[in-house]
């Protein structure tokens, strides 16, 4: 059997710091991370991950394949 505990506090979450500046970008503001052709998929998830908590707060962001890596920019 186990054992039900009572009064256990939840602990936080803890969230990773983002190594992009997405949360100091203002519209029509941009950054360029650099990768290599056959990294440009994963750039992409990880930046489209990164952008989701500031998409929910009504912020829009466009992503383009660039030479030499992958642009962001803040649209509203």
């Amino acid at each position: 059997m186990i054992p039900i505990d009572k009064g256990v506090l939840i602990p936080s979450i803890r969230r990773r710091k983002s190594p992009y500046p997405i949360a100091e970008m203002e519209v029509g503001d941009s950054f360029h991370v650099p990768a290599m052709p056959g990294d440009l998929m994963k750039v992409r998830n990880r930046l489209n991950g990164a952008l989701l908590r500031f998409k929910r707060d009504g912020q829009k962001f466009t992503l383009r394949v660039v030479e030499g890596g992958v642009r962001v920019w803040r649209t509203a």
